[in-house]
């Protein structure tokens, strides 16, 4: 079994690189991009230094930009993974920076699948109405099971951990093309209501939703290329949390443990074999 497109290169299995990623994964919660630290006003310089001082002008094509548009114009297209991820991917780092990138977007996934382990019944429920193509019920699911594990439910979860990880240089590029990405998709719904589209209101009940539909990507990317085997297992867990809370939290640990150990890129021996301990290891 395949991970992610980004994750084909294996990490180094190196005790620096597990230590990084342990730490990534017990980070308090990121801040989001719409609230940036204060930054001290731009100092100004007589007329004739300007130009020496500003650099080479940036044009609409040098922009950092994620935003990708259909065949038909003005039609936007949803990125698959973290616009976070994404963005920082465009930066050209160098491979130390890089190697963080990966290691904050394995922590994620990580993240998430350990989601599927904790709240098995529902998560499942909410797969299951995704793959029957019944969003809204999903998202109203998806919604409520997210700020049990993210009360703030923030836009941008891995704002923080990308910015800090970039060279201060890139900070400022990499936040605006995070907000021109949201606010992108914002004006592509919001166009098809054109009469709320000027509603304030209107547009920050939107945006929530934009940023749930993202998580829901996040679970559907996951359940296709990592999870699915899993299926088998999360099933004896559901039944487990509706049964057994006590065997259901030793047998959730068993399987986060697992994702961690493997980096969700297990054999299906390793799938058979996590499957049998959890199944020896827990009634029913």
């Amino acid at each position: 079994m395949s991970g992610s497109p980004s994750m084909q290169r294996r990490l180094p299995r190196c005790p620096a690189a597990t230590l990084v990623l342990t730490i990534i994964l017990g980070q308090a919660q990121a801040s989001s991009a719409t609230d940036p630290p204060p930054t001290e006003p731009a100092e100004t310089h007589p007329a004739d230094e300007i130009d020496a001082l500003r650099g080479p002008s940036v044009t609409e094509d040098d922009k950092l930009s994620v935003v990708n548009r259909g065949m038909m114009a003005g039609t936007f297209k949803p990125l698959r993974q973290r616009p976070e991820i994404a963005i920082a991917n465009r930066l050209g780092l160098d491979e130390a920076a890089s190697q963080r990138i990966e290691l904050i977007e394995l922590a994620r996934r990580i993240q998430v699948a350990g989601w599927f382990a904790r709240r098995p019944t529902e998560m499942l429920r909410i797969q299951d109405l995704l793959d029957k193509g019944e969003l809204r019920d999903a998202r109203i699911g998806l919604s409520a099971v997210w700020e049990g594990f993210e009360p703030r439910r923030p836009r941008d979860p891995l704002f923080k951990a990308v910015s800090d990880t970039l060279p201060v240089d890139e900070q400022a590029a990499f936040r605006d093309a995070l907000n021109e990405y949201w606010d992108a998709w914002l004006d592509d719904v919001m166009s098809h209501s054109p009469e709320r589209a000027g509603d304030p209101q209107a547009r920050k009940l939107r945006s929530n939703g934009l940023a749930v539909a993202a998580v829901e990507m996040e679970i559907r990317e996951l359940t296709r290329l990592t999870l699915e085997p899993y299926r088998g297992i999360l099933e004896h867990l559901a039944r487990l949390e509706r049964t057994d809370p006590a065997a259901h939290a030793k047998a959730a640990g068993m399987l986060t443990d697992h994702f961690r150990e493997t980096k969700l890129d297990a054999t299906p021996g390793r799938v058979r074999v996590i499957e049998r301990e959890i199944l020896e290891a827990t009634p029913g």
